[in-house]
């Protein structure tokens, strides 16, 4: 199976307010990228079967809010391209 994120992939803006002051919140990128030095050069789904033992066909991804900067994890629901 092959997945794909929008978001990893530029094909969608992220459209979310904060839930706090109700700001614009951007992309930070993948959780992947923030477990070590190496890991956005790892294969994608050999680092989600590290961490959880399946892969889920979601993308995480940190998410920060351009004014008070709080920051969530947003789980993205990625399409399946047969």
């Amino acid at each position: 199976m092959f997945y794909i994120c929008y978001l990893c992939n530029g094909l969608a803006p992220l459209k979310l307010a904060c839930p706090d002051c109700n700001c614009p919140l951007q992309d930070q990128g993948k959780m992947e990228d923030y477990i070590g030095p190496y890991s956005p050069y790892m294969n994608t789904a050999f680092i989600s079967d590290l961490e959880t033992m399946e892969y889920t066909g979601e993308c995480e991804h940190r998410i920060q809010c351009t004014q008070c900067g709080e920051a969530f994890i947003y789980q993205v629901d990625m399409s399946y391209i047969g």
